[in-house]
């Protein structure tokens, strides 16, 4: 059992590395599974003027840009 756990951290070290270097969360749910997430995908949502679609009516939407979501912190226009 030891063994394989060194053999795990081994196969993953270097992406491991680099992705706690990005700041990113590392979930290790089982031996030799890894999940990779940047926690800057929490700032994101729908923008809810759109509801994602990026056109309101036939206009495209003034809150996201036409994009059809919104990050937290950026200034959001006046339709």
């Amino acid at each position: 059992m030891f063994l394989l756990d060194a053999v795990d951290r081994r196969a993953f070290r270097d992406p491991d590395i680099d992705a706690i270097a990005r700041g990113w969360q590392v979930r290790r749910p089982r031996r030799f599974h890894r999940s990779y997430r940047d926690p800057r995908w929490d700032l994101v949502s729908v923008c809810g003027s759109c509801g994602g679609a990026g056109i309101v009516g036939a206009r495209m939407c003034g809150d996201c840009d036409g994009d059809g979501r919104i990050i937290a912190g950026r200034h959001v226009g006046v339709s």
